[in-house]
């Protein structure tokens, strides 16, 4: 009755689709007339590509911090679809495209797809991720959040890739700057992967009813107005689209549409042009499409269209662009007088952050010159920049330490039209957005077989101070993290061996001329990753192994010379990553000794903050008299060695000047000496000072926590930190802060308040081995007379007790300690550091926010 082709099947097959549309209420009535439109009228001729604007060479210019150019980013998220999952991976990394990487997310999946995953590990190109169920949504971001990529796309795992689709798409977009998106034609298949003849499935796309091959249209004006999702599941988009559009949106189901809208609005989306069919849909009965009533995904997609009519709404209202003190072209840029802007996008210097970060969409705009600024206002970025712009790729590198949204943009005339991009985004992408629901948890990375991870700890002395308790509490959290932990001593051991002993972590002690051999066995034994703590020993010998060498640096390295310097710096090619305790020791790190920033990641230290805070006298008054102090006496305690870097010399002559006003000041000093000569000098200056019952020698204590909670604030004058481990003590015990501006004081005074002192010099990059001695030995009367103010202050009650539940939270031992977990485990999947800074940022906060 209905031949195949004819005008008689097409009317229908037109009856049976007005009927079901009609079900779904009065939209379904014009849904019907216009299917009825397009299934009667013969199809249009498609017209040729889109002709773009002249490209511009800036176009290619601007890249997000980390992109690799030409590389394209697949993402495929996998819920439960172990069947189709070998096929559906097989047809990426059969593209004619090579140049890709493919990441790999398991949603919560319980058949089985681990197995799938473990075909494909022999292939440097994929990585596998596996998290709780999050929904589709979170797995897209949570996936994207490592993405390298010029180009982005995703797949499902029911799907297949045409083997040209990566090919054909991103020659497209480099042929048309100016497109951000673009989509192709695409067969429509079953569940046995057979052409898909059922012509329920988007009749209005389809040349006939029996036609697999469904055609998109080619105009695409008006997408938004269309109610009809038809990019479809063969597509490709800028990397730099992506990372300004955001998250995609977990709230309203219909995340890809969503996504789309969101683009097409800000930015330009475009057919392929071409015949050509470049994916395979499947079409059955655990499709979206299939469940889509069931799931609701008709009325969700009516609640997005009406919110995408108001956020337009919104949206086009005029906009107003400033630029502020910054060489950049047109000092102020506005579609409409002031009066009638209702956005405003305000371009800044770093140093304007502070001041201008209410009702404003910020940028800052960072020239590459100035090397060390976005460490010096690393605070302002993290606080009230939502987007960071370079001038060069490395100093877009360097933002992105501190902001996951790190742009190179060269041209200054496309740095005005970036921001303006940006801020139209960001506001689409949070209209009517609740943060609580966009909240995600980070995926774990999972290696061949799911098999522990293996990581060799390397130090070339293991006697006693806080980089050996670092490696200590690093081994126990490797640990708990379900890894194999060994540790490896190249020269001294002491104290901190026996510590290890203690806690039953397995110690290799490797010397002598057999030294190199000893060494490559323990390679060959089985390891993913070295972790050298000041130490470079073996990075050419890892190298050699395929195993990643990472070092970390714990603090600003001022007393290297020359040689040592170049030592570290012929391991930069053979050195994974560079993972520094702070900020400041990233400068150093990044400055002085020429580590290029993309190789650098700053994952601050942790404590056990039980101890800190759990162990206070039973009797303090009986406790304080045991050393000599009365009820009246204000205490300060410095539980650090007694060598010059530490500042002792500082806090007696501060104390001293403290002595007209504050006649009751004390300073307890505990620590072991670790330069006599300076030890003796520091007796001599108290007693000529008269300070013999207000400076008080201990000497080494085990007993630190005893002595927090018997003082009254805590006092660190120190010239150069890593991040110290007796300030988090402090803050977690309670005790005021008195520090000088070294190291991490800045971000651990953020959480637990205090007051930070400046340090006797501009930068510390300034603090080299031949400038030593001006710095540490020569008593500088700025300094002194700054921590004698920061001390007063502190006597007179004017430096508030730390918050204990925050720092307790922020300082804790394990959360800091488990960004190692991830990242260990990401390089040994093949993973590149760049991808990975973002997703630690944000384990961070989800680490925080649960243990808070």
């Amino acid at each position: 009755m209905f031949p195949r082709g004819s005008v008689r099947e097409r009317v229908a097959y037109l009856a049976k689709v007005a009927v079901l549309e009609t079900r779904r209420g009065p939209r379904g009535w014009w849904t019907a007339v216009r299917n009825a439109g397009r299934l009667l009228l013969p199809p249009r001729a498609s017209p040729a590509a889109p002709q773009a604007a002249p490209p511009k060479a800036v176009d290619r210019q601007i890249r997000f911090a980390g992109e690799v150019p030409g590389l394209v980013t697949v993402v495929l998220p996998v819920y439960n679809q172990a069947a189709f999952l070998g096929d559906a991976i097989a047809s990426v990394l059969e593209q004619t495209y090579s140049d890709l990487e493919l990441i790999v997310l398991s949603d919560g999946s319980t058949d089985g797809v681990e197995a799938v995953f473990d075909r494909f590990t022999g292939d440097k190109r994929v990585r596998f991720l596996v998290q709780r169920n999050q929904k589709l949504p979170k797995a897209l971001s949570n996936a994207f959040d490592f993405a390298r990529g010029e180009f982005w796309t995703w797949t499902s795992a029911d799907n297949l890739m045409d083997r040209r689709q990566l090919e054909r798409l991103v020659a497209f977009l480099r042929a048309n700057p100016a497109v951000d998106l673009v989509f192709a034609d695409y067969y429509a298949i079953d569940d046995r992967g057979e052409l898909l003849r059922d012509p329920a499935f988007r009749p209005h796309n389809r040349t006939s009813p029996s036609s697999p091959e469904i055609r998109l249209p080619r105009d695409v004006n008006g997408y938004n107005d269309a109610e009809d999702n038809y990019i479809g599941p063969c597509f490709l988009y800028r990397g730099r689209a992506g990372k300004v559009l955001g998250d995609y949106a977990p709230e309203l189901g219909v995340e890809d549409y969503d996504y789309w809208l969101r683009m097409n609005t800000v930015m330009r989306i475009a057919h392929l042009g071409s015949d050509d069919l470049l994916y395979y849909y499947r079409v059955h009965d655990n499709s979206l499409c299939a469940q889509a009533r069931e799931l609701g995904i008709f009325s969700r997609k009516d609640r997005l269209l009406d919110i995408d009519r108001r956020r337009r709404a919104q949206h086009d209202r005029p906009w107003r662009v400033v630029v502020r003190g910054l060489p950049l072209p047109a000092a102020e840029r506005a579609s409409a007088p002031d009066a009638d802007a209702r956005h405003t996008v305000v371009i800044v210097p770093p140093e304007q952050l502070p001041e201008d970060a209410s009702g404003s969409h910020l940028v800052a705009w960072f020239a590459s010159e100035d090397r060390e600024a976005p460490y010096r206002h690393r605070m302002a970025i993290q606080k009230a920049a939502p987007l960071c712009l370079a001038e060069d790729h490395v100093m877009a590198d360097r933002l992105a330490l501190f902001t996951d949204r790190a742009f190179a943009v060269p041209d200054p005339e496309q740095v005005v039209r970036f921001a303006e991009l940006h801020a139209r985004s960001t506001f689409l992408a949070e209209f009517e957005r609740d943060p609580a629901q966009a909240r995600r948890s980070p995926p774990r990375v999972r290696l061949p077989g799911d098999r522990p991870l293996r990581v060799l700890l390397q130090v070339d002395d293991f006697t006693q101070g806080g980089l050996e308790q670092v490696v200590l509490d690093l081994a126990r959290t490797l640990r708990e993290g379900g890894a194999e932990v060994r540790l490896v001593i190249l020269g001294k051991a002491g104290d901190a061996k026996a510590r290890a002993d203690a806690l039953a972590i397995p110690v290799v002690h490797v010397t002598g001329a057999a030294r190199q051999s000893q060494y490559v066995e323990l390679l060959r034994s089985g390891v993913d990753v070295v972790n050298a703590h000041y130490s470079t020993y073996g990075a050419d010998l890892a190298a050699a192994g395929g195993v990643p060498f990472v070092q970390t640096v714990h603090n600003s390295y001022v007393w290297l010379d020359d040689d040592q310097i170049e030592a570290i710096r012929r391991t930069i090619p053979l050195t994974a990553a560079f993972t520094c305790v702070s900020a400041e020791a990233a400068r150093y790190t990044d400055v002085v000794l020429g580590v290029p920033p993309s190789k650098i990641v700053v994952l601050p230290n942790g404590i056990e903050t039980r101890v800190a805070s759990d162990h206070p006298p039973r009797d303090r008054s009986a406790a304080r008299s045991a050393l000599g102090l009365t009820p009246t006496d204000f205490v300060f305690v410095q539980p650090a060695s007694i060598y010059p870097p530490k500042g002792q010399r500082v806090a007696v002559h501060a104390l001293a000047a403290l002595r007209e006003t504050h006649p009751h000041a004390k300073v307890l000093f505990a620590g072991r000496a670790l330069d006599p000569d300076y030890h003796a000098l520091l007796r001599a200056e108290i007693a000529s000072l008269g300070l013999q019952e207000r400076a008080l020698l201990l000497g080494h204590r085990d007993d630190v926590a005893h002595l927090l909670g018997i003082a009254d604030a805590f006092l660190l004058p120190s010239y150069w930190e890593g991040w110290s481990l007796a300030v988090a003590e402090a803050a977690v015990a309670g005790l005021p802060l008195v520090v000088s501006e070294v190291g991490a004081a800045r971000e651990q005074v953020a959480i637990a308040g205090g007051r930070l002192v400046a340090p006797p010099f501009a930068s510390i990059t300034e603090v080299r081995r031949g400038t030593l001695d001006a710095v540490v030995h020569a008593l500088q009367p700025e300094f002194v007379a700054r921590v004698a103010a920061a001390m007063r202050d502190a006597c007179d009650g004017k430096v508030a007790a730390p918050p204990h539940a925050e720092c307790a939270a922020a300082f804790a031992r394990r959360p800091a300690y488990a960004q190692y977990v991830r990242l260990f485990r990401w390089l040994a999947a093949g993973g590149a550091l760049a991808s990975a800074r973002a997703w630690l940022r944000q384990a961070d906060r989800e680490l925080l926010a649960a243990s808070g």
